[in-house]
């Protein structure tokens, strides 16, 4: 059992110079990209009156590309070096941000939402990698993931509210600062970078894209995790996406306020209780924390299914359980992604843990589709199931032995190619 507190500023101010510009381009980089992103479907709107699919395939292209291009830019960065495809990253960063601050055609936003995909896989997915890497100790790594995850939430909170109260929303020069957040990061990280000794280093690896993915295949463990993340935020997705159509339709009663209230709930949640909880669940390995979460995920489902219309408190309270439960979850499944990924492939892993965006990106359409063609509760119920699953393949993942694991399937692979 530990004794040194996971949290604390001796830990903290102990992290690698590095790793503390990298916290800070995190925050910095999602407090402008906040300011002014929940606003460009206004904006294409405005500008260019396009109807709500089309806004939909612009806005779907940055995850899109972040997912497909996720793996491969992960392998390009165990291979050429991740401080270099992270500055890379940045420089698309600045591209798609400048392109969107001076897009006169729905073209060249979808331009500006590619590059901004790119960035993502490149930028934001290598630096939980980079963390990694000169995080040797277990507990330093744990502290400064968590902190990046905590700070990306703060920077997706206060952007917006900070947006709307200077009056930055739906005006399109403002990406302009969304464009200086990136390449500020930039530049801070080019400067930490050249300070690097080579005896911190990052561990290149040799294998190929064809052979990177021979090795991501045969991860028995890797792959029930990323089923059990593509099921989750599925799962996730709705409270995000569907969930205010569905109440919508119940015909409650100042219905604006509710769903106000419900996102307002996920984000006190999470700024207020994630590092509380991070200090008092450290004794539990980031697997028993997987499984907590996706318990209070479940949980949250049956509340949302068995809330009657004429008790609102049911959907908040709900709200409050599935925050919970997402403030122990995700930091832990970066964490078990850590866990599983051997050092000179972390980016590749990292990239195709991205994957996950794919239940994010369907959620939508068939929440959608349930709504509009069944009782929502279905929805509910179906999420329920889903959650299970999910715990079944996390339980699984979990219980496969990890030990030497990538290194004997990278080594098969290698001689089979020779």
């Amino acid at each position: 059992m530990h004794t040194d507190p996971l949290l604390s500023w001796r830990r903290l101010f102990a992290l690698p110079a590095l790793i503390h510009i990298i916290l800070l381009g995190t925050f910095l980089s999602r407090f402008a990209f906040f300011m002014v992103w929940p606003y460009l479907g206004l904006m294409l709107f405005q500008k260019f009156a396009l109807s709500a699919t089309d806004t939909g395939l612009i806005l779907a292209l940055s995850s899109g590309f972040s997912t497909l291009f996720g793996i491969y830019g992960g392998n390009l960065a165990d291979r050429y070096g991740r401080g270099r495809m992270m500055l890379t990253g940045s420089g698309l960063g600045i591209l798609g941000m400048s392109l969107f601050a001076c897009a006169a055609s729905p073209a060249w936003f979808a331009l500006g939402a590619t590059c901004n995909g790119m960035m993502r896989s490149l930028l934001e997915n290598q630096s939980r990698a980079m963390i990694s890497d000169h995080c040797p100790d277990g507990r330093d790594r744990e502290l400064a993931l968590q902190l990046r995850y905590y700070l990306i939430n703060l920077g997706g909170a206060l952007g917006p509210l900070c947006g709307l109260w200077l009056g930055l929303s739906a005006q399109q020069h403002t990406f302009w600062l969304a464009a200086g957040g990136y390449l500020l990061y930039g530049l801070l990280l080019a400067g930490a970078l050249w300070r690097v000794t080579d005896s911190r280093s990052q561990v290149l690896s040799s294998l190929g894209f064809a052979a990177t993915l021979q090795v991501l295949a045969r991860d028995r463990a890797f792959l029930l995790l990323t089923l059990g993340n593509v099921l989750t935020m599925f799962v996730y997705a709705h409270f995000q996406s569907t969930l205010d159509l569905y109440l919508m339709r119940l015909s409650i009663p100042d219905i604006a306020a509710l769903i106000t209230q419900l996102l307002l709930i996920n984000t006190l949640t999470i700024v207020f209780l994630q590092l509380p909880l991070v200090h008092g669940l450290a004794r539990f390995s980031a697997g028993q924390r997987i499984r907590i979460g996706s318990v209070l995920f479940a949980l949250a489902q049956i509340g949302f299914w068995f809330t009657p219309v004429s008790w609102p408190m049911g959907w908040l309270l709900s709200a409050f359980v599935l925050s919970i439960g997402e403030v122990i979850l995700f930091p832990a499944l970066n964490l078990r992604v850590d866990e599983l990924a051997p050092p000179h492939l972390r980016g590749s892993y990292v990239g195709a843990a991205s994957l996950y965006l794919l239940g994010s990106a369907s959620a939508p359409i068939l929440g959608g589709l349930i709504i509009d063609h069944l009782d929502g509760q279905w929805l509910f119920i179906l999420c329920f199931v889903l959650c299970a699953i999910a715990y079944a393949f996390y339980f699984r993942s979990e219980n496969i032995p990890v030990y030497a694991r990538a290194h004997r399937q990278e080594q098969g692979t290698v001689e089979e190619q020779g």
